[in-house]
């Protein structure tokens, strides 16, 4: 069950409050697959302008987005196992680019720019996700309604995103 069906006062009468939240579903989930496909584009055009080991320490800053985005929109605490986490996730990030720095010449500074903006992107997608969706949809039907959109968007989307991911892995910064 989904439990109690809350009306809501409309100008056109009464509507209950799944029955709002439905409507609206698919041009947020479609917004949603936009912003996750716009980090995924971003990344792929980031691989032409970084060596894989810069590219991957430098996307592990997600991890630091997400932590600063989460205090500031969901009010999270810093706690001493965050903290460490961030440190051990420094240290991993540290390592790959020193592994990595034999290949330097492969690193441009567009192709630094565009890893970091996919890693804010993708840390953006999940405290979105956490701040909009989450406490949104809370009943097993509504998640499965939420899941179906995101499918549904990423379906409609996927043509045009082949084809700019083709044009991306063609070009040669």
């Amino acid at each position: 069950m989904d439990g109690p069906n809350i009306l809501i006062n409309t100008e056109n009468g009464f509507v209950d409050r799944q029955h709002v939240k439905s409507n609206a579903t698919l041009p947020n989930a479609f917004a949603f697959v936009l912003l996750y496909l716009s980090f995924g584009v971003i990344w792929l055009f980031s691989l032409k302008g970084t060596s894989l080991g810069v590219n991957t320490s430098l996307h592990n800053l997600r991890v630091a987005f997400s932590m600063i985005l989460s205090v500031i929109f969901l009010q999270e605490e810093v706690t001493t196992h965050k903290v460490l986490g961030m440190g051990l996730m420094g240290i991993g990030s540290v390592a790959l680019l020193v592994g990595a720095s034999g290949d330097a010449s492969a690193n441009t500074g567009a192709g630094i720019v565009q890893v970091i903006t996919s890693a804010f992107i993708y840390a953006a997608y999940g405290v979105l996700y956490s701040k909009k969706v989450q406490p949104e949809f809370s009943s097993s039907s509504q998640i499965m309604e939420w899941t179906g959109m995101m499918g549904l968007s990423t379906v409609l989307a996927a043509p045009f995103m082949a084809a700019l991911g083709k044009f991306a892995l063609d070009l040669h910064l």
